[in-house]
């Protein structure tokens, strides 16, 4: 084969050149057009579960693949997949692929985030009979897949910032599209008409800032799972009266001029209409959307709630500028998790959802009165930057609170914990019948956003590591604008090594330590809980 020993001398000259050992990468090297039929018969590719063929190799032996894809492909090609990030700027012509009628997949993408355009088309793409998937990171025409024909099943031209209009001279006549990615074209103003593409279920265009409005033409797509549509900033017209059978999730978040509620399918789950201007839900929506399990609809428009699906489990309603939380949000039914990060105005808590296991409600600076009781024993509670919180409430939520963990300003370890110590550890005398604790840390203020993570470690007078926990407190933590304190429980010994351990010690060592600093941790109390099953708040009243 005249091209594998070209490839194999030029691999053996270079690293003679270099002084370094022939790489194994090298061994058995082919030549594409003498082998590809074997490769073909070999590969079975009539078989469906055939799904895609990759040919690769050394780097520096590759840059130049796509000058040979642009002197004349064959037909036996069926994918390309290139990464744009490792060659410099050049243009491919419209008969680039003229003669690559396989061609089933093709793939331009940048490996390296925040790197602009490298690849121009000189005019619009044509003879794609066959194609599966195109996927094309700053895709750089207006109009896409010119005369193509209607087999493809997935595109996506994210970053597509110079696709100024994509009308109806452009339309799309793709019977068999699934999937649809137009994410990050800043200039697209209008999507074509989807009438054609019955079969599509996924519709992404994310940040798509020059985008006013949704096509009525969305009518016709029967078969869409997800609609994906947040950062559009300038979206104002959503088609109304359908309802689309298999629609489940909706994002049309951060939509700031978005005035209308997506009422286009009562069969959603996930719905996420956060900061956009929508005021309200309406009555229909409260009522009916019996598949609707997460809403996230907060903003500082939203001043107040009537109704809410009852399926709830989860709600988003951060930002929002409550004074109280809406009756229909207390009463509903089987909400678990509620978030009402940064309510500035939300000043009581008067009742929440008798099944809520998590509560955020981090910088609600206005917040002074909580007048709820704990349902669930696992339940994580969250109070950060709650700056105004009275004394007797957050009395009251220590002492009511259990399990998991809870965080609330304070600026000392609460006399209710019988073993305190400054610093980041202290021993406790072991009783035979504790099985669990409770522990309370005093944090210092918090620069910055980090990741909060809190570990203890349980030790016997022997140095023996009895157990060890993590606490995650939910993701990026906001700075603390005063001290806090974390609290929270656990096992004294680990459940599936007790047998193992010798647990006659007479004293317990913790060992508390914070991911980015161990100074953040000013002092720590812990109270160890008598009785099996005795619960917090029983032990500390």
């Amino acid at each position: 084969d005249d091209e594998a020993k070209m490839m194999q001398k030029i691999v053996a000259d270079v690293s003679k050149n270099l002084n370094v050992t022939l790489s194994r990468d090298c061994d058995k090297v082919v030549g594409l057009r003498s082998h590809l039929r074997k490769v073909h018969s070999l590969l079975c590719l009539e078989c469906d579960e055939v799904k895609m063929i990759g040919i690769w190799g050394p780097e520096l032996y590759i840059t130049n693949s796509l000058a040979v894809l642009h002197l004349g492909g064959t037909g036996s090609v069926l994918g390309i997949s290139f990464d744009m990030s490792k060659i410099s700027e050049f243009s491919i012509s419209r008969r680039a692929f003229a003669r690559m009628r396989n061609l089933q997949f093709l793939r331009f993408y940048m490996n390296k985030p925040g790197m602009h355009k490298k690849v121009s088309l000189l005019d619009d793409m044509e003879y794609l009979p066959s194609l599966k998937l195109l996927d094309w990171n700053s895709y750089p025409r207006k109009r896409f897949l010119q005369n193509s024909d209607q087999s493809v099943s997935s595109s996506t031209v994210c970053n597509s910032a110079s696709s100024r209009s994509y009308g109806e001279e452009s339309r799309l006549l793709l019977v068999n599209l699934k999937k649809i990615d137009l994410s990050y074209s800043f200039k697209l103003k209008e999507i074509p008409n989807l009438s054609e593409t019955s079969n599509l279920e996924i519709l992404r265009l994310v940040f798509c800032k020059s985008l006013v409005e949704l096509p009525s033409s969305i009518s016709n797509l029967h078969k869409l799972k997800k609609l994906i549509m947040k950062g559009c900033k300038k979206l104002q017209v959503i088609p109304t009266n359908i309802n689309l059978a298999s629609l489940d999730e909706v994002d049309m978040s951060n939509c700031s001029s978005l005035t209308t509620f997506p009422d286009i399918s009562s069969n959603i789950k996930h719905l996420n209409v956060r900061n956009t201007k929508i005021r309200e839900v309406p009555p229909t929506i409260g009522r009916h959307w019996s598949s609707l399990t997460w809403l996230h609809i907060g903003s500082r428009n939203l001043m107040t709630l009537s109704y809410v699906p009852e399926s709830l489990r989860k709600l988003d309603l951060r930002n929002s500028h409550f004074i109280t939380i809406p009756d229909c949000v207390i009463s509903l039914p089987f909400v678990q998790s509620l978030i009402i990060q940064n309510c500035r105005k939300l000043v009581s808590l008067q009742g929440l959802p008798p099944s809520l296991w998590c509560l955020d409600a981090t910088d609600c600076r206005s917040l002074t009165s909580v007048l709820h009781s704990f349902g669930d024993p696992c339940a994580s509670f969250n109070y950060r930057n709650c700056v105004m919180l009275e004394e007797e409430p957050r009395r009251r939520i220590i002492q009511q609170w259990d399990y998991n963990y809870l965080c609330l300003p304070g600026k000392e370890v609460p006399i209710n914990f019988t073993h305190k110590a400054t610093g980041n550890s202290i021993g406790v005398p072991m009783s035979s019948a504790s099985s669990r604790f409770k522990a309370c840390l005093l944090l210092s203020p918090v620069k910055g956003y980090p990741l909060f993570d809190i570990t203890c470690r349980l030790r016997s007078k022997e140095g023996i590591l009895l157990n060890e926990v993590e606490y995650w407190i939910s993701g990026l933590s906001p700075k603390f604008l005063t001290e806090h304190l974390l609290i929270f429980c656990g096992d004294l010994f680990q459940t599936d090594k007790c047998h193992e351990l010798d647990i006659t010690t007479s004293e317990i060592l913790f060992e508390f330590s914070c991911r980015d600093n161990d100074d953040k941790i000013i002092e720590c109390g812990v109270h160890i809980l008598r009785e099996e099953g005795e619960s917090s708040s029983s032990a500390m009243d």
